[in-house]
This record gives structure tokens, C-alpha cells and sequence, in this order.
């Protein structure tokens, strides 16, 4: 997909940008049109033959054609239109929901009676069978074109057998793959420790990812209804065609005909190029969907669900201040607030401010720089740390300090 900014000098930069643009496409119809008009006023301007100069007495029964052609068109473009954004929508709830649920089984599986060994160990193989999960659905959306990274730590050879022609619904067979993996941790290695009706939403969410990858896969699956396209491809064509003896009637200047033919069959075409672009919108074309960075955004959530309560990315705990505050508070303190009347909310902007009970009072500007928080990749240190203890353990030297450690991890190779 190509990103562009419509603001940027009244918009202008983007008139002369060729880079998924349909003037290609639109071109060879246009100069036909133009050669057309031109060949028929040369005819006048070279000899007495004037036939095509009072074909038509009026334009009337001309615009009936015209004025019909652009509402088939613009009815077909808001209908491609519909098919993008809602391969787009639903694209964007099958990842959403499948995140949810790998979140939530590997939150509930924190909690199991297991050692942080089998732990990790469970969660990084889920994880990688989600990633394969998502990455097969973008690829059968996108016509097995594109190439996805999947997270490592399910057995590579699982590919052969999605590469197998007998298998049809390479995503359903993955999807049993992950249910399966869940209920063996359940039942079988007494994993995911909560209630059962909570655990039943990892499958629900798990469900609805599924159904907005099939709602998408509706739309990659069912093409634009072909008697549609055939009428409106031949009406192009005698738009084409026609349009140059029409504007030849009714404009003398040889130079405005030919331009005022460009712009007319131009313009229809361009609307019917657009369309197509839009129909179809998880192909390898420069407007389709960006399915990679899709990809690439899911495996980022992945790792972050890797890093659960590790390191850095464990669960903050209250701010020192904020805890001293609530310690100084009695028992007592919020029967005072609920007999009080309820906290009134300050317009914004402004200043918020509540100091109706003592010792409770908070001030926020909101002129105060707030932080800003970007995207970026996490990458799978654990795996770098394993094999130092590994190597340090083949060594007979797990006292490296920390400096030394970070020195070795320097010079090997980072793990992707």
C-alpha cells in the first residue's frame, strides 16, 4: 500500500506520482479517442468532406449515453469500494481476536503450579504455533504471493505438510493444531490454571479470528459478477470509440477537441481502473494491503505476550508516592467520600483538580509534555541467554559477571 500526504503542497506532488497510479492503464484508451477527433478534423481541414461534422444536431440522446455509463460506473466503484474496506475490517478482527486470545492463555498459564522451565517453554511454542497461524491466513488471503515470518519454536517440517495439494483449508488445519495444543495443556499437563468458564474464552476468541478471516477469505474467494464488468467493459469501449465524433460536432478548435476527448474517456476509464484496484485488495499490487507488515505487527504482539512479567516488561507497581498516599488513609477515609458529593469533572483544558477530601488532592496540567511511546521490535533475548548459561555451564563458568556477559552476547550472532 502506498503511503502519501494529500497536504503537502495543496496536494500537487501526487498528480505527477506514476507508482500505483492508473494512468498506464488509462492512457491507450484516451489516445485513442484523441487520435480518433484528430483524424476527423483533419479529414475537414484537408478536403470538402463534411459528413462527420453533422452527425449529430444535438447532444441530447448523447448525454442519456453518458450520464448512465457514470452512474454504472460510480455504482460499481462504491461497491469495490465496500469489498476494501471490509477485507481491511475484518483483516484487522481476525488479528485482534487472535491476539486476545494468545494473551489471555499465556496470563491464565502464568498462574499453572509449573516450573518457569516448562512455562517458557510451553509459551514459546504456542506463540510460535500462533504466528504460523496468522501468517497462513494472511498468505491463502493473499494468493500464497507473499512470504511471512513466522516466529521459531514449533518444528519447521509442519510446513511439508501445509504444502501438501490435498490439504484445501491450510488455515482450518493449523487452527486445530493450536486448539489441540491448548487442550493438552489443560487436561493433560494440568496447565492453564483457572476456572472453566473463563478458559472457554481462549477458544471464542480463537473462534471469531477464524470468522473474520473467512469473511475476508469471502471476498479474495468471490470475484466481481461477471455479466457487470462484460456490459460496462463494452460500454468503455464505444465511449471510446464514439466520443471523438461526438466532441469533433460540437467543438471547432482542433486542440480543445483532442483535449476535451483526453479528459472524457480518461476520466470514465480511470473511474472503471480504480474500481479494479479496489475489488481485489489482498493482491501484490501497489495499492493492495500491506499483508507483511501485517504479519510483522502480530509477531510483535506475540513478543511482548513472550515477555510477560520478564525483566523490563514486568507488571509496574504503584508509583512509591501515590502507595505513600494511600498508606497515610484510614478505613474510614471512604465512607467520607461516599458521603460526599460525587467529584465534579473540570472542562477540558484546564487544570484538573480534586481536593474535596484532605490529603487526596491531585493536580494534572495538561500543558505537561507527556512521554511518547513508539513501536518497535522486541527481540527474543531469552534464547541469547540460554545458550550463554549453556556455554558457561560447558565451560565449568557461571560466575561471568554481568559486564563480561554482555560483551560475549556482543559478538554472537543476534537471534532473529
Amino acid at each position: 500500500m502506498i503511503e502519501y500526504n494529500q497536504r503537502s503542497r495543496g496536494g500537487l506532488a501526487l498528480i505527477f506520482q506514476l507508482a500505483g497510479s492508473v494512468y498506464p492503464r488509462v492512457a491507450p484508451f484516451a489516445f485513442l479517442s484523441c487520435a480518433i477527433c484528430l483524424t476527423l478534423k483533419a479529414i475537414t481541414y484537408w478536403s470538402d468532406f463534411e459528413h462527420f461534422n453533422h452527425i449529430f444536431k444535438h447532444p441530447y440522446v448523447y448525454q442519456i449515453y453518458t450520464f448512465v455509463l457514470g452512474f454504472i460506473l460510480v455504482f460499481r466503484c462504491n461497491l469495490a469500494y465496500q469489498r476494501f474496506w471490509e477485507g481491511r475490517t475484518n483483516i484487522q478482527l481476525m488479528s485482534s481476536k487472535w491476539a486476545d486470545a494468545i494473551l489471555q492463555a499465556i496470563v491464565f498459564d502464568s498462574f499453572s503450579k509449573k516450573s518457569k522451565k516448562e512455562i517458557h517453554m510451553w509459551r514459546a511454542r504456542v506463540i510460535s504455533m500462533m504466528s504460523l497461524l496468522h501468517g497462513v491466513a494472511l498468505a491463502e488471503l493473499g494468493g500464497q504471493h507473499h512470504t511471512m515470518d513466522v516466529i521459531k519454536g514449533v518444528d519447521p517440517r509442519c510446513l511439508k505438510i501445509l504444502k501438501d495439494p490435498t490439504i484445501k483449508d491450510k488455515v482450518f488445519l493449523v487452527l486445530i493444531w493450536v486448539q489441540d495444543t491448548l487442550i493438552k495443556r489443560m487436561q493433560k499437563e494440568k496447565g492453564l490454571d483457572v476456572p472453566p468458564p473463563i478458559s472457554t474464552r481462549i477458544f471464542q476468541e480463537l473462534s471469531n479470528g477464524m470468522l473474520g478471516y473467512k469473511m475476508a477469505y469471502k471476498i479474495y474467494d468471490t470475484p466481481f459478477p461477471f455479466p457487470y464488468v462484460q456490459i460496462l467493459t463494452v460500454q468503455l469501449l464505444l465511449l471510446t470509440i464514439t466520443s471523438g465524433f461526438v466532441v469533433n460536432v460540437f467543438v471547432d478548435s482542433p486542440i480543445w477537441a483532442v483535449m476535451f476527448s483526453c479528459v472524457a474517456v480518461g476520466g470514465y476509464c480511470a473511474i472503471n481502473e480504480v474500481a479494479k484496484e479496489l475489488e481485489d485488495p489482498f493482491g501484490v499490487d501497489a495499492n493492495d494491503l500491506p499483508m507483511q507488515n501485517y504479519q510483522h505487527e502480530f509477531n510483535c504482539r506475540l513478543m511482548c505476550c513472550a515477555s510477560l512479567n520478564m525483566g523490563k516488561f514486568r507488571l509496574p507497581e504503584m508509583d512509591p508516592t501515590t502507595q505513600q498516599l494511600y498508606d497515610m488513609q484510614t478505613d474510614d477515609t471512604w465512607d467520607k467520600i461516599e458521603d460526599t458529593e460525587p467529584l465534579a469533572v473540570p472542562p477540558i483544558p484546564g487544570p484538573i483538580q480534586t481536593s474535596t477530601i484532605p490529603g487526596l488532592a491531585e493536580v494534572m496540567d495538561p500543558k505537561h509534555e507527556m512521554d511518547m511511546v513508539g513501536l518497535r521490535w522486541i527481540k527474543a533475548r531469552e534464547v541469547t541467554e540460554l545458550k550463554f548459561y549453556k556455554e558457561a555451564r560447558e565451560r565449568g563458568d557461571l560466575t561471568m559477571s554481568r559486564s563480561k556477559r554482555a560483551m560475549s552476547e556482543e559478538e554472537m550472532p543476534e537471534t532473529q
